[in-house]
């Protein structure tokens, strides 16, 4: 992990590390508030062997006296020397509170540290231990001077008395909140790496760019403004509006020998916004002074009619049967320079009709005078889209940011390469603009759903008075329900 991919994983992880540290700190607190007060105290003891006749006695004395003082610390939690506490302490009353000796790394000091609720109990639990010990080391060194395993002589010696101590040893409250705060630091990064490793939604350009194969042309931060002002002008679209200027900007750099004609607007899956970005990306284009025309090309749920306020009645349907010539088809826009061809009627074969060479010839006819964009259908619920991405110079998908899968994303690539479809790049739509999903650079699908069964629906007229389908009250619809393979 560089140090770049660690600052974006402290970022996105931010909440979840100021959480956990917070509660980490708050149990600590709580612990270290629920111990009880302790004192400790210290006594020291020194272990001597030997006479010291001479240098080479001087020396073995000397190690032997290591040797015995980590026998002695040993035996410091023997129950002998706990007994004999007891026995030499005033009153025959030991002193609240329990003793050990202290680890120690070679050396000939035996040191005892007791602890107690009371600091004057603790100073004498200490003494006290440290004369038992003494007092144990000398009978168990008779025993053996008397049994000739040792002919040195070894005894222990209290150094010097416990002090009493002026604060308590414990709790300890700088060191548990330390070790808290440690934690939860710890926790919410360890929260954070996971989340990355295991998640599967599509958060970063990077990912992106990778899986695609493709550029990002642009990234919309999440944002009302193209959903709610989708039917008004350019300079309306909000923040969105410099976002759709980068993409039109981009699309311009796709192919410069070969600049496309016609491109395909569509998604993984429904709810990702992507006739609203086709909406918005043709009056871009209109504004920039290029011809454009708008196509609804998915004829089963279509939304270009109701984005821009057009005719559904007679579009797409109609002149790709023969029904209608293009010039009654094509419907005038309130924006200058757009024109538009709604869906017309949901037929029953939609991938016949998009799939079709009057579709291609329709294609090649508008690209003489203009620049089409083409709303489709979804990828993978249906073929619609990728047999329309075949019949264009190539497609941009929409993904929503933090809602799409990778392995969608994947599945978008392989279907487009299989139609022999043109993939310009990926917009990334919904961007949050903080947090896990953050990227740098720089809607929703309708209300059922596609899947492996569809619902294909009459013209609805909306009674006077109300303002969309929706709200039609009494409305009939026909429905068929089909199996996509």
């Amino acid at each position: 992990m560089t140090v770049l991919d660690f600052l974006r994983l402290t970022r996105a992880s931010a909440r979840p590390i100021i959480v956990s540290s917070l509660l980490c700190l708050a149990l600590a607190a709580l612990y270290t508030a629920t111990r009880p007060t302790l004192y400790s105290a210290q006594s020291n003891s020194v272990v001597l062997a030997g006479n010291n006749q001479s240098v080479p006695d001087a020396y073995a004395s000397t190690t032997l006296a290591e040797q015995k003082a980590g026998t002695f610390r040993t035996l410091a939690g023997a129950r002998a020397v706990r007994d004999q506490v007891a026995k030499d302490t005033a009153d025959g009353r030991t002193p609240r509170g329990s003793f050990t000796a202290v680890p120690a790394k070679g050396g000939n000091l035996v040191t005892i540290e007791a602890t107690s609720p009371s600091p004057t109990e603790a100073v004498e639990l200490a003494n006290a231990a440290s004369e038992a010990l003494a007092s144990q080391a000398a009978l168990m060194e008779a025993n053996y001077r008397s049994s000739a395993i040792s002919r040195n002589i070894v005894q222990v010696r209290p150094l010097n008395d416990a002090v009493a101590p002026s604060t308590p040893s414990s709790p300890n409250w700088p060191l548990n909140l330390g070790v808290g705060l440690l934690v939860g630091v710890v926790l919410g990064y360890l929260w954070g790496f996971l989340r990355k490793q295991i998640d599967v939604r599509l958060r970063h350009a990077e990912d992106a760019e990778e899986l695609a194969g493709a550029s990002v042309l642009a990234v919309i931060a999440e944002s009302d403004d193209l959903a709610n002002r989708s039917k008004d002008g350019v300079d309306d679209l909000g923040q969105a509006a410099e976002a759709m200027r980068t993409l039109r900007t981009n699309l311009r750099f796709v192919d410069v020998d070969n600049p496309p004609k016609s491109l395909v607007v569509t998604s993984a899956n429904q709810g990702e916004g992507k006739s609203t970005i086709a909406a918005s990306l043709a009056r871009v284009l209109a504004k920039a002074g290029q011809p454009t025309v708008l196509v609804d090309g998915d004829l089963r749920r279509p939304q270009i009619a109701n984005v821009l306020g057009l005719d559904p009645s007679v579009g797409l349907t109609e002149l790709l049967a023969g029904h209608v010539p293009l010039e009654v088809a094509l419907q005038e826009t309130d924006q200058p320079g757009l024109r538009a061809i709604a869906s017309g009627r949901i037929p029953p074969n939609p991938s016949e009709l998009v799939g079709s060479q009057r579709m291609r010839r329709l294609l090649e006819e508008l690209g003489r005078d203009a620049f089409v964009v083409l709303d489709a259908p979804p990828l993978l619920p249906v073929t619609d889209g990728g047999l329309l991405t075949a019949q264009a110079d190539g497609a941009i998908l929409v993904i929503h940011t933090g809602q799409t899968r990778k392995e969608q994303l994947e599945l978008c690539r392989k279907i487009l390469d299989q139609v022999g479809g043109r993939l310009f790049g990926v917009v990334m739509n919904r961007a949050p603009k903080k947090g896990l999903g953050a990227v740098m650079y720089g809607y929703g699908y309708g209300q059922g759903g596609y899947g492996k069964t569809y619902e294909y629906r009459a013209p609805e007229t909306a009674p006077p008075g109300r303002k969309s389908r929706r709200e039609a009250k009494g409305a009939k619809s026909v429905r068929r329900r089909t199996t996509v393979g």
